[in-house]
């Protein structure tokens, strides 16, 4: 990476970088008795960031990187603090990255912290800009939306067991009400025959 220092200044002057991460957010700031110059050597161009996300799965959380040109990361579980910076807890890991990979970290409920975070940055490169990921889920309430997620599928599944039951008894009576009726037409029927057969025959 070569940066040039604007012109207009006394001396004109080129330096050059070698192993930088080529990361959009990536800045140099240059400083000299005639000023300040701030430079994003890769800001405005096509250069695809790696990537570094995070899921949990049960006791563990599970950090992956992504990152087209093969690469190798570090990552570590840190402390925030109020100068925007991270001390490590003594969690660390290496992982080589080619298109895709990642890595499941041991944690413990004291996760909830925070001020804990994933730090992540290239290892591979002399210049890298680190990321961060910080407000980690907690554990217990991860566990307590599971429990909550159970009950609510529990509590859906009785009460459709419930409307069904309920419409098996409409239905049920419905038909009962309906064979009923049915069957006193018929007795009625058949009453009125008796009577006029009775009433034929005495005529006779």
């Amino acid at each position: 990476m070569d940066m040039s220092l604007p012109q207009g200044t006394p001396s004109h002057l080129r330096v050059k970088y070698s192993r930088v991460d080529a990361h959009p957010r990536l800045c140099m700031k240059f400083t000299n008795k005639y000023g300040s110059w701030v430079r994003c050597p890769f800001g405005h161009e096509n250069f695809q960031a790696w990537k570094m996300r995070l899921a949990v799965m049960k006791e563990q959380i599970e950090v992956s990187f992504t990152s087209h040109p093969e690469a190798q990361f570090s990552v570590i579980v840190c402390n925030r603090t109020e100068s925007s910076s991270c001390n490590s807890t003594g969690i660390h890991q290496l992982i080589p990255v080619d298109g895709s990979s990642s890595i499941s970290l041991n944690i413990s409920r004291k996760m909830c912290d925070p001020d804990l975070c994933i730090q992540g940055w290239r290892t591979d490169v002399d210049y890298s800009l680190p990321s961060y990921i910080c407000d980690l889920p907690c554990i217990s309430s991860i566990q307590s939306q599971e429990h909550y997620e159970n009950s609510l599928s529990i509590l859906s599944l009785v009460v459709l067991l419930a409307v069904l039951v309920t419409v098996m008894a409409l239905l049920g009576h419905k038909l009962v009400s309906v064979l009923d009726r049915k069957g006193h037409e018929e007795e009625s029927t058949a009453d009125i025959k008796i009577q006029r057969i009775k009433s034929i025959t005495s005529l006779h």
